[in-house]
């Protein structure tokens, strides 16, 4: 009879049978192995592109700390202009909805429009 490796039970033929469905092979462990690696992976990419993130930011705060007083004042002026244009666009639309509702609040046959 061959040497048994250390790993193996010790089994007559007899109960061989009964150890096979005590001790099935784990065909789940390569599945859970891949899982494990993959989920390993993204988390790693994701850690990574925070880090990135964040150093960036800290860069564009830096660089903004840094920047001349006239190129902030030009900026901030830029973005002025934008929130005006914004809101320009805003009014006009909230009185075309005011004009409609009272035009709706005439043709239903008079009231007061709020």
């Amino acid at each position: 009879m061959p040497t048994p490796l250390p790993y193996q039970p010790r089994l007559s033929s007899g109960s061989l049978h009964a150890a096979q469905k005590v001790l099935p092979k784990n065909k789940a462990r390569p599945f859970v192995v891949a899982v494990s690696v993959a989920a390993v992976t993204v988390m790693g990419t994701l850690y990574g592109a925070s880090l990135k993130q964040d150093t960036q930011s800290v860069k564009k705060q830096e660089e903004l700390a840094e920047e001349p007083l006239t190129r902030k004042m030009d900026r901030l002026q830029m973005a002025r202009d934008r929130l005006e244009t914004t809101r320009s666009g805003l009014e006009s639309k909230i009185a075309e909805v005011k004009k409609r509702r009272e035009e709706r609040v005439v043709q239903q046959g008079g009231g007061t429009a709020m």
